[in-house]
């Protein structure tokens, strides 16, 4: 098995970004995912990319945040997450976002206040998604079945049958 996700790392970092010598990497990762999120860093190293910068994501911690921060605290973007932005725009660093999200986790959050927080992010950060919509750099989004999408799956096909 580790064979094969080598070579989905090697593939998603050699065909599915195209990693240049010296370019910069982004990898955004669920915390899920360490595994295979080493495996993407160490294919693109191989490939001799200057530097792997991992951006991690728990969802777990993000429904906490949601649960207990104001209004006014998710309608902020802090500097050092702007900055880190302008770094990869400025840096025509490849990025490859891994989606590993856990179905259901956000069904009991307020979507008004992820919608502040979506607003913000757009306004703050819109530099960052136009670059990218505009394919200023590579990017690429990967799929990584998680232990809790297998659940949720396993229990869908359950109730079918």
């Amino acid at each position: 098995m580790i064979n094969k996700l080598k070579k989905y790392a090697e593939l998603i970092v050699r065909i599915g970004v195209n990693v240049q010598e010296n370019q910069v990497v982004v990898v955004n990762s669920p915390v899920e995912c360490k595994e295979f999120t080493r495996l993407v860093v160490e294919a693109a190293y191989a490939a001799k990319a200057k530097y792997v910068m991992v951006r991690w994501n728990d969802d777990i911690v993000t429904k906490t945040y949601y649960s207990y921060a104001s209004d006014e605290v998710v309608s902020e973007v802090p500097q050092y997450s702007i900055e880190q932005f302008k770094y990869i725009v400025e840096n025509g660093a490849a990025v490859i976002s891994i989606a590993a999200s856990t179905p259901g986790l956000m069904s009991d959050i307020n979507p008004a206040k992820m919608q502040l927080a979506a607003k913000a992010s757009n306004e703050k950060l819109g530099f960052y998604r136009k670059h990218m919509m505009s394919n200023g750099s590579q990017w690429l989004v990967v799929s990584y079945p998680t232990t809790a999408w297998a659940k949720k799956v396993v229990m869908k096909r359950l109730l079918i049958n």
